[in-house]
């Protein structure tokens, strides 16, 4: 799993990087790591924050570093995770965008002393945002993810 992640991100980052760059920012490599929760953090010392359970991934912008927890993909139906699987990577290379061109960082600034709903506005706003980054690079490579018929159901 680590090294299919590794091997998409890699992907994303080639398609991506034209369309940063015009923008004057740059797009680094970001790292790619799995844990597990309640886990050695040892094992993945970038993914230094050990959510409960329920969280299948997250960035983590001062690393730029995509941590996911593998056993959330694991023991499930294959066909299921595998989309699943390439849907949640993609999403966190949206984060990475959004970090890449200050989007995060903006983020952050607004939340300064920002009500309760407007924290959760806003940040529904940036998953959201996150999430359509990742399906553009997915429907974009549809073919290559075979995301047709009951796959693209499924997805």
């Amino acid at each position: 799993m680590l090294a299919y992640a590794r091997l998409m991100v890699g992907c994303m980052q080639r398609a991506w990087r034209p369309a940063v760059s015009r923008t004057g920012f740059s797009l680094d490599v970001p790292r790619v790591d799995a844990y597990t929760v309640g886990g050695n953090p040892s094992v993945a010392p970038l993914c230094d924050y050990r959510p409960p359970g329920g969280n299948d991934a997250y960035y983590v912008s001062a690393h730029k570093t995509i941590c996911f927890e593998w056993k959330q993909f694991v023991d499930k139906d294959p066909a299921w995770a595998v989309i699943y699987f390439q849907f949640v990577i993609a999403h966190e290379f949206g984060h990475h965008l959004q970090s890449a061109v200050d989007i995060l960082h903006t983020f952050e600034f607004a939340h300064a002393g920002a009500s309760k709903a407007v924290q959760l506005e806003d940040n529904r706003r940036m998953e959201l945002q996150a999430s359509c980054l990742g399906a553009a690079y997915l429907g974009a490579n549809k073919r290559t993810f075979k995301l047709s018929g009951d796959r693209f159901d499924t997805w």
